[in-house]
């Protein structure tokens, strides 16, 4: 009784992708796939509700699937989300990309001014510059100070430039 109805309410609503909504076990999947032929309805009544079904337009079909689908508690599956295989391969490769950083840059934001001499030798020290160079770097703030230094080092290198006056990002 009950596949007889759904089958012609959910057939317009749902025919999109028919291998994604119909589970081999249910009641609407035996009635669209079964290889034997419906004979006869088992219902006048259902028969009679079949008939005014399939003279109905489309919407009005759409509009009874939906309804059945509230009051009787099935769910109408989403087209347009990918399939389940799809999105767990996508979270696979994102957990793939998401990899921990092992090499970080040494970034001087800003320096206290009364410390300026102290931070350009402590920035010419650390990246091997001539004073002029390492002048125009400090002046020239925000600049990177070096790049692509283990994490270890660069906490190192941050602490000893903090504690002559200047503001470090590591990143």
């Amino acid at each position: 009784l009950f596949c007889g109805a759904t089958m012609m309410a959910s057939r317009f609503m749902l025919r999109v992708s028919k291998r994604a909504l119909f589970t081999p076990t249910s009641c609407i999947h035996k009635c669209f796939f079964s290889s034997a032929p419906v004979e006869s309805f088992r219902s006048t009544r259902v028969e009679e509700l079949y008939t005014k079904m399939t003279a109905l337009p489309v919407e009005d079909v759409n509009l009874i699937g939906e309804l059945l689908s509230e009051k009787l508690g099935i769910p109408i599956p989403d087209f347009n989300a990918p399939p389940a295989t799809a999105a767990v391969e996508q979270e696979e490769e994102e957990a793939v990309v998401v990899e921990e950083k092992t090499l970080f840059d040494l970034k001087l934001m800003a320096y206290d001014a009364k410390a300026k001499i102290k931070v350009i030798k402590e920035v010419r020290a650390i990246a091997g510059l001539g004073l002029k160079e390492a002048k125009e770097l400090v002046e020239g703030a925000p600049k990177v100070i070096k790049k692509d230094i283990k994490k270890e080092e660069a906490e190192e290198l941050q602490k000893k430039l903090e504690e002559v006056g200047a503001t470090i990002e590591v990143s």
